[in-house]
């Protein structure tokens, strides 16, 4: 019961926005044309069948039928013609409007409020188309009734074309979404314009208006002034604030040119009015979409920089710990196997368990380069440059190697001065130890393996020179994984990479030469 007495709550309210927006039409004769009655009510009919729900939509045409009676027509002062006139006019106009709101929701299923580029393209297509039928119907009612020759009426034609377009275009891209709060229909992504938007804008148009007004008495013809209005609110607002400048300037120019100069020619004023607000709805749905769309990128970018962090960060986490848990028991089983090794005599075993030690330190330095890869994979190894001693970094690699390449019968010779290096010790430890392991692994008994570090033309050059043959250093992971590794650090710390038959190592750019 509740329902049924707001549903009928909400007809009398249409109903009399109906009848208001004939009187208001009815005050303003602004076209000095019969047409100049339909100018509002066409747009209010058209919103309320468009957005008003279920028996609802019916209220444009009870509202139009309800002029046959005497008392409602004087109770909002409307012509005085016969009451069938108002009966046929109803009906007609609401099959025609009602027929628009059809095919805008059944067949090109436009979504509302009507803001998106294909939306606002077949609002206007089947409003204007609409409007003309509107004019035409009128046109043959009033020569079927003797009270206007063909002739007249034809060339009457475009301007009660003109009359019915504005209602049609300007005012149901604001009622639609204002009659669809009233019914508490969700608007999605709808905004309305803020309040200073209204009074702002009201005050350019009423200034573009009054220009258009006053040009006359100079011998200008500024009426256009409108058009730059529209467009501009268009191009940089998007489609809310475009719909709400559109609405204002149907209200306020009509109004305006009515209260300061009169009634005016049609063509001095609806066909600006009709082609800037055409304009300007296309104009701001475009822009709409455009900022909607730049929105969504916006946000997609963001979540995916943000999936990103987090697989990055899982993949440090990762690194980190497989650091911890391959590391720990590889180490474990190089230290049981040097434990036998001491324990062991019998030249059989020994050979095997010198062979097996081997094979761990082959798998210790193997992890130690593929966890190294990962943190330089996943961004975890940053650049921390600092002096050192060059002797230090020798020192460390000779602890490291020089047990490995004497096992292997391979000489070391080391050449470099009595210096400092400014550059990260660590990443440089990397490169020529790689350069070294590979070098020492592929020279034969009696070959020897040479590290240097000297000053060249280009910077500090570092690097590990072999006796390897050619045939040697192609084998199938000769470089492999370090030279991964060599490249990026000399990505890193902006160096050149050398890769040649015998030398291979980096050259530091002269920001970080320092010896």
């Amino acid at each position: 019961m509740k329902r049924l007495a707001r549903e009928v709550f909400a007809g009398v309210l249409l109903a009399a926005l109906c009848l208001l927006s004939f009187r208001i039409a009815n005050i303003l004769p602004l076209f000095k044309t019969y047409s100049s009655i339909w100018f509002l009510p066409s747009g209010v009919m058209l919103a309320i069948v468009l957005a008003a729900p279920g028996w609802l939509k019916l209220v444009p045409l009870l509202a139009g039928l309800s002029l046959y009676f005497p008392a409602v027509r004087d109770s909002f002062a409307l012509s005085d013609e016969v009451s069938i006139t108002h009966v046929i006019r109803a009906i007609r106009l609401y099959l025609i409007y009602g027929a628009a709101a059809w095919i805008l929701l059944k067949i090109t299923r436009v979504s509302l409020p009507i803001k998106s580029w294909r939306d606002v393209q077949a609002f206007l297509g089947v409003g204007l188309v609409a409007s003309l039928i509107a004019a035409l119907t009128s046109i043959t009612l009033q020569v079927a009734g003797n009270r206007l020759q063909l002739a007249d009426g034809l060339s009457l034609a475009h301007l009660w074309w003109l009359g019915h377009a504005l209602g049609a275009v300007m005012v149901p891209p604001i009622l639609v979404p204002l009659l669809m709060v009233c019914f508490r229909q969700p608007l999605g992504e709808w905004q309305w314009p803020p309040p200073l938007f209204w009074l702002g804008q009201s005050v350019i148009i009423t200034l573009a208006v009054t220009l258009g007004i006053i040009g006359p008495n100079f011998g200008v013809a500024l009426w256009y002034l409108i058009i730059p209005v529209l467009i501009i609110v268009g191009l940089y607002g998007g489609f809310e604030k475009s719909a709400a400048t559109v609405l204002l300037a149907g209200v306020i120019t009509p109004l305006l040119g009515t209260l300061f100069e009169g009634p005016l020619p049609v063509s001095d004023l609806a066909v600006p009015l009709v082609t800037a607000a055409a304009a300007a709805l296309l104009i701001g749905a475009a822009t709409s979409e455009r900022q909607r769309t730049a929105q969504r990128l916006i946000e997609l970018v963001a979540q995916r920089t943000h999936e990103l962090e987090k697989s990055h960060e899982m993949q440090r986490h990762l690194v980190r710990s497989l650091g911890h848990d391959l590391r720990q028991p590889v180490e474990a089983i190089n230290l049981t196997i040097e434990g036998l090794s001491m324990r062991i005599t019998d030249p059989q075993a020994s050979k095997g368990l010198d062979r097996a030690r081997e094979l761990g330190e082959a798998a210790s330095r193997l992890l130690t380069r593929i966890l190294f890869y990962a943190r330089l994979d996943v961004g975890d190894v940053q650049v921390h440059s600092e002096a050192f001693e060059i002797v230090a970094l020798i020192s460390q690699l000779q602890a490291l190697y020089g047990p490995i390449a004497s096992r292997k019968g391979v000489v070391l010779q080391w050449d470099f001065p009595e210096a400092e290096l400014k550059s990260d010790r660590e990443l440089l430890f990397q490169v020529l130890g790689n350069h070294l392991d590979n070098a020492i692994r592929l020279s034969r008994k009696g070959d020897r393996v040479t590290v240097r570090i000297a000053e060249e033309v280009q910077g500090t050059g570092l690097f590990v020179i072999d006796q390897i043959a050619e045939n040697a250093a192609q084998k199938p992971g000769a470089a492999g994984l370090g030279l991964r590794i060599v490249t990026q650090i000399a990505d890193l710390l902006g160096a050149d990479n050398i890769i040649e038959a015998n030398q291979r190592g980096i050259i530091l750019p002269y920001p970080e030469r320092g010896i």
